[in-house]
Parts: structure tokens; C-alpha cells; sequence
């Protein structure tokens, strides 16, 4: 029988985890300290998964059975839905990896305890210095030594100096 908003609300914490089935592999997992997950429960390539939806109540129970819809429409087209979403969280810490995102979080975590023109002209620093060069590069990329690892730059020690009108080779950034 279907979950209803009800039964959902009136479910208990027990000794043990409790398992409360909607159908299709979707349920509400009760922790015994009273926490109520959403999983999804499903084979592929012949291996039982399981799969984390969200937690009740941030998560109700129609958007538990789209979640949940979701994931099998992946199922249908032979994909993982747990790869997937691996895949998209990957995504965005690599965004998130950016020089200039973490720049830009940087100045502002710190700007508050700044002169305002101090903090003003920081970032229209980076903004016209450094974001053109490297600020779509990872993070890991960039070499904290002050020059570029590519060898045919090597002799070329301050990035910031470098005019806009001639920019270093392309093998530096």
C-alpha cells in the first residue's frame, strides 16, 4: 500500500531502523533517533543500489515519488542514477575549484574588515590584472612560486607585470 502524508507524519523512531515502502523501490527510513530519510532502492547491471533522495520534511512526498521517477527514467536509459549524480556534484566542485570563485569568495570574507577603497581597489586589481589570465583556470593549476611551470616561461617572474598589449607566449597560462 502507497505512503500517504499521514502515515508519514505519525511514523515513530523504534530500536531499529524502520523501513516504510511507497512502491518502485521508494521508502522512508526512520533512524532510530528519529530521522526520516528518502531512498531508493534499485538493480543495475544485476547489483542492488541504493540511493539517497533527500530528508522529510525538505523533501515531501511528491517530490520524493519525482525524485524517484527521475532516477528511473535514467534506469530505462541504461544509466546509473547514484554515477550521475556523481558525476554533477563532481561538476560543481570543479567549479567550484575556479581561481576566480575562490578569489572573489576570498575578498569577500575579508573585505568587511577593510578600508573601502582599499578593498575596492583589490579587486578591481584582480579584475583587470589577474581574472583575464588565470581566473578560469583550476586552482591546483596554478604554481604558487610566482612564475608559470611551463619551462618556455620560465624567465618570465612576475605575471602581474606583464603589459595587456603583449601578453606572455601562450604556453604560460
Amino acid at each position: 500500500m502507497a505512503l500517504n502524508d499521514m502515515k508519514i507524519r505519525k511514523a515513530q523512531a523504534t530500536e531499529k531502523p524502520l523501513k516504510l515502502f511507497d512502491g518502485d523501490g521508494l521508502f522512508l527510513f526512520v533512524t532510530p533517533q528519529g530521522g526520516k530519510l528518502w531512498r531508493l532502492k534499485y538493480r543495475y547491471e544485476g547489483k542492488e543500489k541504493l540511493l539517497s533522495l533527500g530528508k522529510y520534511p525538505e523533501i515531501g512526498l511528491a517530490d520524493a515519488r519525482q525524485r524517484r521517477d527521475d532516477a528511473r527514467k535514467l534506469l530505462a536509459q541504461d544509466l546509473d542514477p547514484t554515477v550521475i549524480r556523481k558525476a554533477q556534484k563532481q561538476a560543481k566542485t570543479e567549479e567550484a575549484d575556479i581561481f576566480e570563485v575562490i578569489a572573489r569568495e576570498w575578498h569577500t570574507k575579508f573585505s568587511p574588515t577593510w578600508a573601502k577603497t582599499h578593498a575596492n581597489g583589490i579587486m578591481s586589481r584582480l579584475e583587470r590584472d589577474i581574472f583575464p589570465w588565470i581566473g578560469k583556470r583550476p586552482i591546483a593549476e596554478i604554481n604558487p612560486g610566482g612564475h608559470p611551470k611551463s619551462p618556455t616561461c620560465g624567465h618570465l617572474k612576475i605575471p602581474h607585470l606583464w603589459p595587456l598589449e603583449n601578453p606572455p607566449p601562450s604556453g604560460c597560462f
